[in-house]
């Protein structure tokens, strides 16, 4: 299947016949949280997906016209959606296999941060000793928090440079006035 990001469906050739659709939750990237904090921070965010001819499938973020448009299966959607997810998924961590990530899930974890701030019984459920992966989530998270405030110090000290820079060059131009000023005077002492 070949997945099309498209953003009118207004197009479509017959405004009579509605192609099948389906509303699903895909991981959006929150790119000023990822920058403050170090490391990708996702949020879930609702898209349509459109079957269309021959297969192609179209793909973009739910609005309010989509949802008005296929109101039955917007309703489906919102009677399966559990609590919105912010942070970092499961899925975008390199710290657990595909299976850890999928008992995770059953056992509620969602999330590096859910995972990292568990129990033991929460993690016992699951079947498996994850111990060691709430010690890593918990490590990924201290290390990415340094890499955020790493990168804060620098876009101050960058700041303060560039103010650095400025004051050096409003005092250029200052030494330099005050060296015409000098010679003027000089010059105006040996006419004397």
């Amino acid at each position: 299947m070949h997945i099309n990001h498209h953003p009118d469906l207004a197009s479509s050739q017959n405004e009579k016949y509605i192609p099948p659709a389906r509303f699903v939750m895909k991981a959006k990237k929150d790119a000023i949280q990822s920058i403050e904090k170090g490391r990708p921070i996702f949020k879930d965010c609702a898209y349509i997906e459109i079957l269309k001819e021959r297969g192609c499938i179209l793909c973009f973020e739910a609005s309010d016209m989509y949802k008005e448009r296929y109101p039955r299966e917007w309703e489906k959607f919102e009677a399966q959606q559990e609590k919105s997810l912010t942070g970092t998924p499961l899925e975008q961590w390199c710290g657990c296999t595909r299976s850890e990530c999928e008992t995770l899930k059953y056992a509620g974890i969602m999330s590096v941060e859910q995972l990292a701030e568990c129990s033991d019984d929460v993690l016992g459920s699951g079947g498996l000793d994850l111990s060691s992966l709430r010690s890593n989530a918990a490590t990924y998270l201290e290390e990415a928090q340094n890499k955020g405030s790493i990168s804060r110090k620098y876009d101050q000290m960058r700041e303060g440079y560039s103010e650095k820079v400025q004051e050096i060059e409003d005092l250029k131009a200052t030494i330099h006035k005050l060296e015409g000023q000098i010679k003027r005077l000089k010059k105006s002492g040996q006419k004397n």
